[in-house]
């Protein structure tokens, strides 16, 4: 369920680098889990109905939960011939482009990705453009891994063009 890439590699193929989601995209769920408890335990505790504290506890479990599952649900890897994107438990999306068809990678970084390394990642193919990933974990090294790649197909690309000469 969580390891797609693995499961959709072609023989020969190889993962390079795993990206994943940064933890902060967990911050507004926790913010939001943060406020339901506060409010519900207090109302539960004022009016005494214990009923209404384990609704509130149960909700905040759940939503937790569902936002962890979906968090981990997104995967987009690296291999030595694509990028491979997929997110989506019960419904799934995934695209894949590659590598030799990249033309240019975005990374966009606010103070808060710097200090705390997350960004967004936009990869563009030729002729197509991919939507934005936001909040990606270590976004320079996934870009770096990106272009390692880039370089080492372009040299042997090289390599057999001046074997065949």
């Amino acid at each position: 369920m969580f390891n797609f890439i693995e499961e959709n590699l072609s023989p020969g193929e190889v993962l390079l680098h795993r990206a994943q989601l940064h933890w902060v995209v967990m911050l507004p769920t926790f913010a939001l889990s943060l406020l339901i408890l506060f409010c519900g335990l207090w109302w539960a505790w004022l009016e005494n109905l214990p009923i209404v504290a384990f609704l509130c506890v149960s909700f905040v479990c759940a939503l937790l939960l569902w936002k962890r599952i979906k968090m981990l649900s997104f995967e987009f890897g690296i291999t030595n011939r694509r990028i491979i994107y997929k997110k989506g438990v019960l419904s799934l999306d995934t695209d894949e482009l590659f590598i030799g068809r990249v033309e240019s990678l975005y990374v966009h970084q606010d103070i808060g990705g710097r200090l705390l390394n997350y960004g967004i990642v936009t990869v563009r193919g030729v002729g197509s453009s991919w939507e934005p990933f936001p909040m990606i974990s270590d976004p320079l090294k996934l870009k770096f891994c990106i272009h390692e790649e880039l370089a080492a197909q372009s040299k042997a690309q090289q390599e057999n063009q001046g074997g065949m000469a």
